[in-house]
């Protein structure tokens, strides 16, 4: 069966602040496109609608925004489902004396949420930060999605500051360790947290364990191909028009301190003197989980020395005790704050190091969201698999893009190496 022209969309509704339905077959004549987006970077999720009414249907409901809307698409590998959309923003595309062609922006309602409800109130510093995610997203945001936290190793407290929910637990992300000890047995060094919503829920996880999870856990596998041909058996895991949009800036790297970080911190709560932290690439990143199968050395001892971040002074917002910052709270050595901020600035910037947009036919199979591990296979002109470029991926951004004759999946993809990694397992659909 056809992945790219079976897509069925069973409802889109649009209620009225009186709660009266608009819906497709009805007042709206016509669903011209539909695109569902997540990614790692948003908190939230995002559907963007464009559709043709004989009338006009926004001032018949007299839309402000922040109207309901629900969604319901079904398709072969799964079911796209939302019953409390929101109307973000809305806009006229096109209008005749016979029709009216509309676009709408639909965010999720916590959205809203987050801009009504300010945090206020103190968080202890010696309690866990996966603790402190999960009260802000139940106490503070008054959310009813499901949350998927993943523990955290060390504490941190700070005070509410007025802050949204979201920027707090993006405060929080860049101060986090996993749990899980890093490769060599040595220590954590997982740092660098994720915080984002897909379809199933809001995520709080690591780079690291989403890496790790690569090599334990089954994943989709794509490969290449140069045609759409939807009579091969394997053609709904095939992989068009793929492209590199980013592969290595290693200047602009050195710049921004991915090979050799040294940053002072200054804390607003102790008023004393600026705490140095210096960390190279070498200390931390060969224990840490990667999606290929290593770190290279680079030339130049650029991997040991290279560069300086070129903005070397941040406000340090640990919690202190008694006038001065305690580590016998938040932890010693390895949980020092200082030394987890900079290791998780190293993190995220070496997952921006390659990045690759590939589409494929419509799949909205529960292990392919924002955050999931695949593997991809690209070509090697005249040589089969290129074994250097393919190999596993990070799903950075999912768009699934619906039209009344085809339906596609666009993902960008992003990694920290290169090459196959040595233990994969890959999903038995795909062989």
């Amino acid at each position: 069966m056809s992945y790219i022209k079976s897509a069925v969309v069973k409802d889109f509704t649009i209620y009225s602040r009186e709660g009266v339905p608009y819906s497709v077959g009805g007042e709206i004549t016509t669903l011209l496109s539909l695109d569902y987006g997540e990614s790692i970077f948003e908190p939230v999720i995002t559907v963007v609608a464009t559709f043709a009414a004989t009338e006009k249907v926004i001032s018949l409901m007299r839309a402000r925004g922040t109207e309901r809307a629900s969604l319901s698409v079904s398709h072969p590998s799964g079911i796209l489902k939302f019953d409390n959309l929101r109307i973000g923003g809305m806009s006229e595309v096109n209008t005749t004396s016979t029709a009216t062609v509309f676009r709408v922006l639909f965010t999720h309602a916590d959205a809203f949420l987050n801009e009504q409800n300010r945090l206020t109130t103190r968080f202890d510093n010696t309690t866990k930060i996966s603790t402190h995610v999960n009260t802000i997203l139940l106490s503070n945001l008054k959310t009813t999605n499901n949350i998927f936290v993943e523990d955290t190793a060390n504490a941190d407290g700070f005070y509410g500051n007025y802050w949204t929910p979201f920027k707090a637990i993006y405060w929080l992300c860049k101060r986090s360790l996993s749990t899980v000890g890093s490769t060599d047995g040595t220590g954590t060094d997982r740092a660098g947290f994720l915080f984002w919503m897909t379809k199933g829920g809001y995520m709080f996880k690591s780079v690291d364990a989403l890496a790790q999870r690569s090599k334990e856990e089954s994943v989709l596998e794509f490969t290449q191909s140069e045609v759409i041909d939807e009579t091969a058996s394997t053609s709904n895991f095939n992989i068009y028009n793929p492209r590199f949009e980013r592969d290595q800036d290693i200047i602009e790297q050195m710049q921004k301190g991915l090979y050799n970080d040294a940053a002072n911190y200054y804390n607003v709560f102790s008023l004393g003197e600026p705490v140095g932290q210096n960390l190279n690439w070498n200390e931390v990143a060969k224990r840490q989980t990667h999606f290929g199968d290593g770190i290279d050395e680079l030339d130049f001892g650029i991997n040991e020395n290279g560069g300086f971040q070129s903005v070397q002074f941040f406000v340090d917002g640990t919690m202190n005790v008694d006038g001065k910052i305690s580590y016998d709270n938040v932890g010693n050595g390895e949980f020092n704050p200082h030394k987890v901020i900079t290791q998780s600035r190293m993190k995220y910037l070496s997952m921006k190091t390659i990045s690759l947009r590939i589409t494929i036919p419509y799949n909205l199979d529960v292990k392919l969201e924002a955050g999931s591990p695949v593997k991809v296979n690209l070509l090697n002109s005249n040589n089969g698999i290129d074994n250097d470029r393919s190999g596993m991926y990070l799903v950075k951004d999912l768009r699934h893009s619906w039209e009344p004759d085809q339906a596609f999946t666009h993902l960008r993809l992003i990694r920290d190496t290169y090459g196959m990694s040595k233990k994969q397992d890959t999903n038995l659909l795909s062989s």
